[in-house]
């Protein structure tokens, strides 16, 4: 994005951080400053309350930050969480998927059923098991049982 910390649109704010499972600079070319959502919550002031819907694309890192919020209780209050689940083509072993598939469980442990998921068109591999193109991202939005509840 090569954009400094700015006022996007009236009551949007654009942050130059990273959401990752770390605080530090992003290990890739980007150098980005990296922070957990708990790191992010604490320097922005947003501790007292949950936000009400959080949602994260974030290519890829999605599968070590889930962990990260579901370990620090940071998705505790959320009413929706919406995310942009990547999938490495290039990874077709067993424990990887076996992996994916234990952090939709935990995020299910917590309370949260799928109300829609739609496909990223432009996110499209071919795949050489089935020998036609796949989707390799998709938008899943997740609600909380938990916090609708009472």
């Amino acid at each position: 994005m090569h954009q400094k910390d700015h006022l996007h649109k009236p009551s949007v704010f654009f942050h130059a951080t990273g959401l990752s499972d770390y605080n530090g600079v992003s290990k890739d070319m980007a150098g980005w400053e990296m922070r957990t959502m708990e790191a992010i919550r604490k320097e922005l002031n947003h501790i007292e309350r949950a936000p009400d819907v959080i949602k994260m694309d974030i290519e890829s890192w999605e599968w070590s930050v889930i962990p990260e919020v579901l370990k620090t209780s940071q998705l505790v209050g959320v009413k929706q969480f919406l995310v942009e689940f990547h999938a490495n083509t290039n990874r077709p072993v067993r424990e990887y998927w076996v992996h994916k598939l234990l952090i939709l469980r935990d995020l299910y442990l917590e309370g949260y059923r799928i109300f829609w998921v739609g496909r990223n068109n432009l996110c499209t591999y071919k795949s050489p098991v089935f020998n036609r193109v796949l989707y390799a991202c998709y938008e899943v939005s997740f609600v909380n049982i938990k916090s609708t509840v009472g």
